[in-house]
């Protein structure tokens, strides 16, 4: 199983996502004002609101924030770890939130997680799916 890695300020914004720790926190130095580091950002604690962290992600957190998802909402922490919010996903098309994972789908990057609208019937990468 592969590891992901993102950066967060706890209680605000998901900043950055890589395939590595470097490459998630080089990436959130994009959008950070004050730049960090792998040892700063690692030593952050998830508990304390605006903590800048480093934490382990989903492939499904990644792609939906390389596929242009919201980095302040659709994703959550939970005991260290960052996923998906099952509980936010809506629908890009109609604007239900009865969204389920359907699978993958094939995009220029390879094969993506996918989900469905129960209400529309719309599928597409999940990323497209957000709140």
């Amino acid at each position: 199983m592969r590891k992901y890695w993102c950066v967060i300020q706890s209680g605000y914004a998901l900043y950055g996502v890589g395939k590595t720790k470097l490459s998630a926190v080089h990436d959130a130095n994009e959008w950070l004002e004050e730049k960090t580091s792998v040892q700063e950002a690692g030593g952050g604690n998830p508990r304390i609101n605006g903590s800048l962290c480093l934490l382990p992600c989903s492939e499904a957190v990644y792609d939906y924030i390389q596929n242009g998802g919201d980095s302040t909402s659709g994703w959550q922490e939970n005991r260290g770890f960052v996923d998906i919010d099952k509980e936010k996903i809506i629908c890009p098309k109609c604007g239900s939130d009865r969204c389920i994972s359907d699978g993958s789908t094939i995009r220029k990057g390879g094969e993506i997680p996918a989900a469905r609208c129960k209400d529309c019937g719309y599928r597409g990468p999940a990323g497209k799916f957000s709140s």
